[in-house]
């Protein structure tokens, strides 16, 4: 598998809330693109490549990790926009997916957020990123 493009028009946004310098909380917004890869095989119609998901979405007054709340709103986005079942895409997490408003950077668990993606995708693989761990697996 290759990523050939990457279309720079952005699709959709995901708003939400993070940390930077100064321990300061600021609004940003994660852009939903797509490109072009080659070589997938035949039972994967489309792929998912993603990283550095490092906000929180507000919701219901719950913090939510950005990550968890990508993974809910991409099953919809791939039926209604491109016409494809989720069960036929892939995804590929590239780390840096743990989040807090308390202080910028830390450690955390992103167990949340790789089921909810393999809860919608026919896979999930990836590696964790220096601010991930998975529960008790440290």
């Amino acid at each position: 598998m290759r990523i050939e493009k990457l279309n720079p028009d952005v699709i959709e946004n995901i708003y939400y809330k993070t940390i930077v310098s100064g321990d300061k909380i600021t609004n940003a917004k994660l852009p939903i693109l797509m490109g072009v890869v080659s070589g997938l095989p035949k039972y994967i119609d489309a792929l998912v490549v993603t990283s550095d998901l490092q906000g929180i979405v507000e919701k219901d007054n719950n913090e939510i990790l950005l990550g968890e709340v990508l993974a809910d709103y991409l099953p919809l986005f791939v039926e209604v926009e491109l016409g494809l079942q989720p069960r036929n895409v892939g995804i590929i997490l590239c780390g840096d997916l743990y989040a807090t408003l308390s202080k910028r950077g830390g450690l955390g668990d992103v167990t949340g957020v790789w089921n909810h993606f393999n809860k919608h995708f026919r896979w999930v693989a990836g590696i964790s990123g220096n601010h991930d761990s998975f529960g008790a697996f440290l």
